[in-house]
Order: C-alpha cells, then structure tokens, then sequence
C-alpha cells in the first residue's frame, strides 16, 4: 500500500590527507546528488493527488511536442 523509500546506507565521506573543507563538502554534495535524496524528499513534501499528477504529466507532455514541432 505505502511505497517506502531506503537507503542501503548512510552517504559517507572521508576527510583525505591535505584536503581542504570546502572539497569535501564538494564531494559530498555530489553524492548527495547522485542518490536523488533531496528530490525525494522535496517530492514527498506534500501530498499530490493522482489526479493531479496525471494533470502535470499531460501538461508536461504538450509543452515537449509543441516545442519538438518548432525545432523541426
């Protein structure tokens, strides 16, 4: 019924030899990006209706053919 969503683990990073704090928060934004967890959790921030989505997805779906037929 509910669809749950796991990590198999944590997102660890390790400070290297003679790194400074700002790589490290530069390698660990990437990871973050790479597991998608904020998009996650931004997308389960509220509820949205089936209905709706469906609403956005046809919408979303116009606008990638109207712009296709103008590119041709």
């Amino acid at each position: 019924m509910f669809k749950q969503f796991y990590h198999k683990s944590m997102i660890i990073v390790k400070l290297r030899e003679d790194e400074p704090a700002i790589k490290l928060t530069k390698r660990f934004k990437k990871k973050v990006d790479n597991t998608k967890v904020l998009k996650e959790y931004k997308s389960r921030r509220y509820y949205i209706k089936p209905s709706v989505k469906k609403k956005i997805a046809k919408g979303k779906l116009k606008c990638r053919l109207r712009y296709a037929k103008v590119n041709e």
